[in-house]
């Protein structure tokens, strides 16, 4: 069985390499059947909702990590 995790981020991957989520490719890039990634994601509508919030989480650490002021001088313009 293939987990979450792992589902998510071959997703995040797979979105930004196609700009869409097609069940049937990302099964077959994790070489998991497509049952096994519903059985584990529950529709392709929750794995674009957990893709996208991990991409935008990624996207945010980063711009955190990056920031070199603190408060609102820390914010980009």
């Amino acid at each position: 069985m293939v987990s979450e995790e792992t589902v998510v981020r071959g997703g995040g991957r797979y979105f930004l390499s196609h700009g869409t989520i097609d069940m049937g490719g990302l099964a077959d890039a994790l070489a998991v059947s497509r049952a096994t990634l519903y059985r584990v994601t529950g529709s392709r509508d929750r794995l674009l909702g957990e893709v996208l919030w991990w991409l935008g989480s990624r996207q945010l650490a980063e711009a955190c990590g990056a920031r070199r002021r603190t408060g609102v001088d820390g914010v980009p313009r």
